[in-house]
């Protein structure tokens, strides 16, 4: 079977691709930067427990290797998804055409407002 080409598919499949490309790429990035970094920092030996650098109350490689990327990730998702994804139209869902009374029975509604069931019966 022959691959098909990008025309084939919807506009809508082909912008959630690569919008979902994109959002994968940037947490491959985090994960290539936040695990070796953590890992050379944090296990480190330290002499003197003085050397330690802290910010805010935490060692620095927390806050470069964790806090940082976290805050950039979460500045970019807003950004992201704020400014460069977009909605579409996808149409009327099956559910929500209009239907003929007369061919299709109404489903029953119990007294608590809730949907019954249908069973094997029922038209």
């Amino acid at each position: 079977m022959a691959p098909r080409s990008p025309a084939a598919f919807d506009p809508f499949f082909l912008a959630a691709r690569r919008e979902a490309w994109v959002i994968a790429a940037v947490w491959c990035l985090c994960l290539f930067w936040t695990i070796p970094y953590c890992c050379l920092r944090a296990y480190r030996p330290l002499d003197d427990p003085s050397d330690l650098t802290v910010i805010l109350g935490m060692p620095d490689w927390v806050v470069w290797g964790i806090v940082a990327p976290w805050i950039g990730t979460n500045l970019f998702t807003i950004w992201f998804c704020g400014w460069i994804m977009r909605d579409g139209d996808l149409g009327i869902a099956p559910e929500d055409e209009p239907h003929d009374e007369r061919t299709e029975p109404p489903t029953p509604v119990a007294s608590s407002g809730a949907r019954e069931p249908r069973r094997a019966g029922d038209g």
